[in-house]
């Protein structure tokens, strides 16, 4: 499964043709991802398998992210912490 993953991410291979290789239909697929991405919007479910919300999957970011205050929705990555530089060093 790695193998795939890597080869649909650096466009070697389609999402389609691995999924048919694997006997399944990815328009099948893709109306139930909907479907479930749906249903976890209407009751407010927030998974880290979900690509939308920057996680884990989809090759986002590694950096995590951050509850925005305003609406509780995972922000943008935080940024990397800035070199600081102290008096007397070089």
């Amino acid at each position: 499964m790695d193998a795939a993953i890597k080869a649909v991410r650096a466009g070697f291979a389609s999402r389609s043709d691995v999924v048919a290789e694997q006997g399944e239909d990815a328009a099948e697929i893709d109306a139930q991802q909907a479907e479930d991405a749906a249903r976890a919007d209407a009751l407010g479910l927030k998974y880290d398998s979900d690509a939308r919300r920057g996680a884990s999957g989809g090759g986002g970011s590694s950096a995590p992210a951050v509850q925005d205050p305003e609406d509780g929705d995972a922000a943008a990555p935080a940024p990397a912490p800035a070199l600081v530089q102290f008096r007397g060093s070089k």
